[in-house]
């Protein structure tokens, strides 16, 4: 990559890094002043806007500093490799959150609240005490350095950056699959409960000549209406949005810096600079998604009355 390109690369970071810094804080500033934020999924999302912040700043810094300050490089790259993850992972809760209230209650999602924290800062502290522990090991010298566009995973041990980043994150999008599946599923299962019964949605089948046989048929047709109901609510219509617009992200964002981190482990591959610069992109934006749909979750009933009025 020429010292053009690269120069081309940071800017995307700094400009894209900028304005996902300002609306992940306000995002934050929203949630701690307005009373009708102080809400759990409200909360996580603060949380992951915090990360994000310090993600931003991490891509706005760069890899310059590699050459000139090895020990300031070294401290960023601990941080960059804790807030990757801690990103990755509770944008994954913020959707466990949403599936569980779904499907179950959001009581449930509620009281799962102090297992979410243990698993994000549990699980980012340990693959960040793994890399030190592979220093030890491999001993190649310091795990932490220049790591093309930022200070992050040194090149001297590449493997551990698919290893103990971009394995997690197939891991976790797995699951994120998973838990859509187990939704739409359920939706249309549902669906043809109500085709069986012959139920149109908001209508109880006509009282039939046995009266016994009818009110077993209305008892199943309000039983197959509240079900109906609880999943494709409009609050719950409004987390499904949340859920998969931060999955989409998910995939967006991260798709081409896990083809070019890949690319990168393979002999002579080049990597051509339109993936370069879909991958800074990708990484400068990521923390734009959770902002968005913050703001337009907010905004949400409006926008429905304004196409329903339109059509």
């Amino acid at each position: 990559m020429t010292p053009s390109q690269l120069a081309g690369l940071r800017l995307v970071f700094r400009t894209v890094g900028v304005a996902s810094a300002v609306c992940n804080m306000l995002v934050i500033v929203f949630v701690v002043r307005l009373k009708q934020f102080h809400k759990p999924l409200q909360y996580l999302q603060a949380i992951l806007a915090a990360s994000e912040v310090i993600q931003s700043i991490i891509y706005m810094i760069g890899n310059e500093i590699a050459a000139s300050d090895v020990i300031l490089c070294n401290i960023v790259g601990a941080v960059a490799h804790f807030i990757f993850t801690f990103c990755l992972l509770q944008n994954f809760i913020i959707s466990l959150y949403c599936f569980i209230s779904i499907m179950y209650r959001p009581s449930v999602a509620d009281a799962c609240w102090n297992y979410y924290h243990a698993y994000v800062w549990g699980v980012s502290t340990i693959l960040l005490v793994v890399l030190f522990l592979m220093q030890a090991l491999w001993q190649r010298g310091d795990v932490f350095g220049d790591a093309t566009y930022e200070c992050w995973i040194s090149y001297k041990y590449a493997e551990l950056r698919v290893d103990l980043f971009y394995i997690p994150l197939s891991i976790h999008f797995a699951m994120l699959v998973y838990m859509y599946s187990r939704i739409l599923f359920r939706v249309s299962q549902v669906q043809k409960s109500m085709h069986l019964e012959g139920i149109q949605t908001g209508v109880i089948p006509p009282l039939s000549e046995n009266c016994e046989e009818d009110s077993e048929a209305t008892h199943t047709g309000k039983s197959i209406l509240r079900r109906t109901k609880s999943i494709r609510n409009a609050t719950n219509e409004k987390l499904l949005l949340k859920a998969g617009w931060l999955a989409c992200g998910y995939v967006l964002s991260w798709t081409a810096p896990c083809a070019t981190r890949l690319l990168a482990l393979v002999p002579g591959a080049q990597i051509p600079y339109w993936l370069s610069v879909w991958g800074a992109l990708g990484l400068a934006s990521c923390g734009l998604w959770n902002s968005g749909i913050f703001f337009i979750s907010w905004f949400w009933n409006d926008i429905v009355k304004l196409f329903r009025a339109k059509s």
